[in-house]
């Protein structure tokens, strides 16, 4: 009798022995959920495969090897077509994150590689989410996570890695100093023909007084259009095409080739309101967002801080066009108005910004964190 209580015992002091299976989907930061859920277990090995990374999705690998021996297998796409259609250096986040773990990261690439997949001894997340701030914030994912001990969860771990490691053993070791020169050199010229058609929200200095001029018409020729959005009398289609798109993917204006159609009855529910249309656009472009919660715990930032912590280019459309609807909110102000082209200068949230980020309350995953 003594002996079969000590034998239990010692089963129930090991955590992963009775761990509850547990199967749901996992759309809200999926990556962030993940590594949390690893937090305090012995995590020998992770396996990661993911066609596309980016810089801020690898900062989360980073954080959660800091004070782990953890060895990673990380199997990416590196093949020219994912170079040429990749909008910033996608290696040398990698070679950062090599430099940093040098002997814990082991790298491959597969240049057939589609499965996105992130895999520990007892849990894994797969589904289609890359391992990018796209697929952990922006895009409408669906994704599986899973975990546990009992018989089934266990089938389904041993499968995942079983896929993993035939992906895995069909991919290449690659030269990412050698891959890291040949970006700069021929593929980040396609890269900037590519992000001229990239939705750009930076529609002016007075955002809202522009969509509401385009949501006077209910139909608009393109270039008539493009005329209304830009500063110049003659503009080219690629100056204005990003403009449109972004309103079209807001869901203002339907893009229909030739001409263009505005959507009157989601301008009514939210014109008379600059928070309704901000809602909106944050659920599509949560980077606008990501700006506001820089700025939420601290005095001020200046712009090369805001800059390094959203891991951007110096001088991006993207972080200007932000602050721009920030502060036709009056969620942020600013020390200078020469916006960008000082590194030094300081942006501070309002009492209005601080209250609009506490009216939304945080998510299920942050408030698990």
């Amino acid at each position: 009798m003594g002996t079969f209580g000590k034998r239990r015992n010692n089963k129930l002091a090991n955590k992963d022995f009775y761990m509850k299976s547990i199967i749901h989907f996992q759309n809200e930061r999926p990556f962030k959920y993940f590594f949390s859920q690893l937090k305090g277990k012995s995590v020998p090995e992770l396996c990661l495969c993911s066609p596309f990374i980016s810089s801020k999705a690898l900062g989360l690998l980073s954080d959660f090897l800091k004070t782990r021996r953890t060895t990673v297998r990380l199997l990416v796409n590196l093949s020219p077509v994912h170079l040429a259609t990749s909008i910033s250096n996608p290696v040398k986040p990698l070679i950062e994150l090599m430099d940093k773990y040098p002997s814990q990261i082991y790298l491959k690439s597969n240049p057939d590689l589609h499965a996105k997949a992130f895999i520990a001894r007892t849990s894994a997340l797969f589904g289609s989410s890359n391992f990018t701030s796209g697929g952990e914030e922006r895009n409408k994912e669906l994704n599986l996570y899973i975990s546990g001990d009992s018989q089934n969860s266990r089938a389904l771990l041993t499968s995942l890695q079983n896929q993993f490691d035939q992906y895995w053993n069909s991919g290449n070791e690659i030269d990412l100093i050698e891959t890291d020169s040949d970006w700069e050199r021929y593929y980040f010229k396609v890269a900037k023909i590519i992000t001229r058609f990239i939705p750009n929200p930076n529609l002016g200095k007075d955002n809202f007084g522009r969509i509401k001029n385009v949501m006077k018409r209910r139909k608009w020729k393109v270039d008539e259009l493009g005329k209304k959005l830009s500063a110049s009398a003659k503009p080219k289609a690629g100056t204005y095409m990003p403009k449109i798109i972004f309103l079209d993917q807001s869901g203002f204006i339907t893009f229909h080739g030739d001409h263009i159609t505005t959507n009157r009855e989601l301008w009514e529910s939210v014109k008379h309101s600059p928070e309704k249309v901000f809602d909106i656009l944050i659920s599509k472009y949560s980077f606008f967002r990501d700006v506001l919660e820089c700025l939420q715990d601290v005095d001020y930032i200046r712009y090369a801080g805001l800059v390094t912590s959203l891991n951007l280019e110096e001088k991006t459309e993207l972080l200007r066009a932000a602050i721009r609807w920030l502060e036709s909110l009056d969620y942020v102000k600013r020390q200078s108005k020469n916006l960008g082209l000082d590194r030094h200068h300081k942006f501070m949230i309002t009492k209005k910004g601080k209250a609009y980020l506490n009216r939304n309350e945080p998510s299920l995953i942050d408030r698990e964190g």
